[in-house]
């Protein structure tokens, strides 16, 4: 079996035999639409496009780590729940090209699921706005700050920035959750621990706005540089901008640099486990 013929079995099983994804896919569609319908600006004339791309960091991220977790936390547990791990490692290279095609299954993955809120975020919040002026309401014919269409086509590019953003995010938290499951042989016990450190940072980010101690401050970090931070597009606050010694651009490219790191160095651990398994 080619490894692209391996990508596209792995890619079928995903979403044929996990069926938690569609479980998890339910309950996040429902709980995100009735966000994204509570999401108003009463006091503004807004723009649909800016309301477009506050919503995903405003609540949508947290759908998106939520299905990260469910469907990254058995993609390499499945062969041991299935116990065909020992059948694997007779094939040459078996393991290793799994593990790659396994990899690029999982940034699909990512890529759909951050498609598919985005798609759900935009349907939403086109039902609360007209198609005259590019997409621009006029709430209780309050007129303030009136959208000129340069903005708009700012607002535009920013939508598609941020999809490729949690994009490569999203890929980072599914490879780090990859990793976990190379050591931890259960799925369940891989969604747990997975889950259980996004809320970590959740957490912390929240006793931060409720504790002034230093121990608020250092939950405060906790949450910045972890998962949760960089899902919720805190990087960009803190490590982007005019002031900031990284650029936009350059926050992508870091995690370019941090997935590349993490996909060799499961790469590293699915050979050495084969090596083993083998008795070598």
């Amino acid at each position: 079996m080619t490894l692209f013929n391996m990508i596209g079995y792995e890619l079928k099983k995903l979403f044929t035999r996990q069926k938690e994804i569609y479980i998890a896919l339910v309950i996040c569609t429902i709980l995100f639409v009735i966000i994204s319908r509570s999401f108003d600006d009463s006091y503004i004339l807004t723009s649909f496009w800016r309301d477009l791309i506050q919503i995903i960091p405003w609540a949508g991220y947290f759908m998106i780590a939520a299905m990260i977790v469910v469907g990254t936390a058995r993609v390499m547990p499945v062969e041991q729940e299935q116990r065909m791990t020992e059948l694997l490692v007779t094939y040459p290279k078996g393991r290793l090209h799994l593990v790659v095609a396994k990899q690029i299954v999982v940034f699909l993955y990512c890529l759909l699921v951050t498609l598919y809120f985005h798609m759900v975020a935009f349907l939403v919040l086109l039902t609360k706005y007209e198609f005259t002026g590019a997409f621009t309401r006029i709430i209780e014919q309050r007129v303030h700050n009136v959208p000129t269409p340069n903005e708009q086509l700012f607002f535009v590019e920013m939508f598609a920035y941020e999809i490729i953003y949690l994009t490569l995010a999203s890929y980072v938290f599914a490879l780090f959750i990859f990793s976990l499951s190379l050591f931890i042989q259960r799925s369940a016990l891989v969604m747990i621990t997975a889950g259980s450190l996004f809320l970590f940072g959740e957490l912390t980010y929240r006793f931060y706005f409720l504790s002034e101690s230093q121990i608020g401050v250092l939950f405060n970090y906790i949450y910045r540089f972890g998962f949760s931070g960089m899902l919720s597009f805190h990087y960009l606050e803190d490590y982007a901008g005019e002031d900031s010694f990284f650029s936009m651009s350059g926050v992508l490219l870091f995690f370019i640099l941090l997935s590349g790191l993490l996909f060799v160095l499961n790469l590293r651990i699915g050979r050495r486990q084969a090596y083993v398994a083998m008795g070598n």
